[in-house]
C-alpha cells in the first residue's frame, strides 16, 4: 500500500502544473519567498544569474535578462522553456555542473540542497563558489516540530533537511556566509543564505 502510494505521489510531482500548485498552496503563495530572494540576492541590472535546482522556474518570473535555470528534471525544464520562453533553460544534474570560473555574478540553491547526499552538496557548494563572481544565495526549508510542517516534509521528495547549524557548517567549508534570515511562508520554516566566494 505504501509503495503504491509513493508512486501515486511521485506521479503527481512529476507533473510540473500539480507540483507549482501544490507548492503555491504550501507556502502560501510566492509573494513572501520572492521578497526574501530579491532582499538577499540584491540583484542588480545587468547581472547574470544561475539558478540551480530550478524546477519549473518560477523564480526566473524576477529577471528580466541574465537568467539561466538548470534542472535534472527534463519535464519541468520543457515546461520552463515554455512559459519563460525569453530566458535560458537547461538539463543538468547538480554533478552535471561544469560552467567556467567566475562565468555568472550570482548563483541561487533555493530549496534544492536537501534534496542532495551530503557528499553532492558539499561538491556543489565548492563548485558554485568558482563559478560565481559575487554571490551565492541558498535557501533552504529548517526542521520545524510544527504537525503540518513536519506532514510536509514528510511528502517531500528531499530528506536530507539540516538544522541551521548543520546547513551553515556545511557552506562554511566552501563559501563565507555574510548574511542569515529565518522566515515562514505557509507551512513551511526557511532560511536564506547570502553566502561570498572566500
Amino acid at each position: 500500500m505504501e509503495i503504491m502510494y509513493t508512486k501515486i505521489k511521485d506521479k503527481m510531482f512529476d507533473n510540473p502544473l500539480v507540483f507549482d500548485n501544490i507548492r503555491r498552496v504550501l507556502l502560501g503563495g510566492y509573494r513572501h519567498m520572492f521578497k526574501q530572494v530579491l532582499r538577499a540576492a540584491n540583484f542588480k541590472e545587468g547581472e547574470t544569474v544561475l539558478d540551480i535546482g530550478c524546477g519549473t522556474g518560477v523564480f526566473s518570473k524576477l529577471f528580466k535578462s541574465g537568467y539561466t535555470g538548470v534542472d535534472a528534471a527534463q519535464g519541468f525544464i520543457e515546461f520552463a522553456r515554455n512559459k519563460y520562453p525569453q530566458h535560458k533553460f537547461l538539463v543538468k544534474t547538480a554533478q552535471e555542473i561544469d560552467f567556467s570560473d567566475n562565468s555568472f555574478d550570482k548563483i541561487m540553491l533555493l530549496n534544492f540542497i536537501h534534496f542532495l547526499k551530503d557528499e553532492d552538496a558539499k561538491e556543489l557548494l565548492k563548485k558554485c563558489s568558482v563559478i560565481a563572481k559575487d554571490s551565492v544565495c541558498i535557501m533552504e526549508p529548517l526542521p520545524s516540530n510544527r504537525f503540518w510542517t513536519k506532514f510536509f516534509y514528510s511528502q517531500n521528495r528531499g530528506h536530507n533537511i539540516k538544522s541551521l547549524f548543520q546547513l551553515k557548517e556545511e557552506i562554511s567549508e566552501s563559501l563565507e556566509i555574510v548574511d542569515v534570515k529565518v522566515f515562514r511562508s505557509g507551512f513551511y520554516k526557511l532560511v536564506i543564505v547570502k553566502c561570498v566566494p572566500k
